[in-house]
């Protein structure tokens, strides 16, 4: 009886923290999928990426790998009922880790960096927006001035892996 009592407890206490806020959970799951990443507007195949639902679906897992070059990386991306945002932590084999959060709005989602180390001006932005069933943008922006002005340093066309 006691182990059934803390079971419902624990499953009520779940549904709780996701509350009115569900249906926020589901706002990046245009990005979920098998993916071939190309340079965007270009047939030039740049990587594949394979994001998948973790955590009872109530985060995203992303692993990427370029094509051509050894590199690779990996984010978790989760939605923060208590801030609000959403937020992803990216870690790739060069070294590079990125805290970055934000919101869906418009129909992108829009992460801003937010793990800058003291007196580090190089700002992140990326932007997903879902083109259509089978396409997603994803455009990274550096801004070296703290905001003020930004350069892309990644436009990527995702286009869902057929099944074969």
């Amino acid at each position: 009886m006691m182990m059934f009592l803390l079971l419902s407890f624990a499953k009520l206490m779940y549904a709780q923290s996701i509350g009115t806020d569900a249906d926020k959970y589901r706002q990046f799951d245009f990005w979920l999928g098998k993916w071939e990443v190309y340079k965007f507007g270009t047939n030039m195949h740049v990587g594949e990426s394979h994001i998948q639902s973790v955590a009872d679906s109530m985060a995203l897992l992303e692993n990427y790998n370029a094509l051509g070059s050894a590199y690779k990386g990996k984010s978790l991306n989760k939605y923060n009922p208590k801030s609000g945002k959403w937020e992803q932590f990216w870690v790739d084999n060069s070294g590079l880790s990125l805290y970055l959060s934000g919101s869906f709005s418009n129909g992108s989602m829009i992460l801003d960096d937010v793990g800058n180390e003291a007196g580090n001006k190089e700002y992140n932005r990326i932007v997903w927006k879902k083109t259509d069933n089978n396409t997603v943008r994803q455009t990274w922006s550096v801004s070296a001035e703290a905001g003020e002005s930004w350069d892309v340093v990644f436009d990527g066309e995702y286009r869902r892996k057929k099944e074969k």
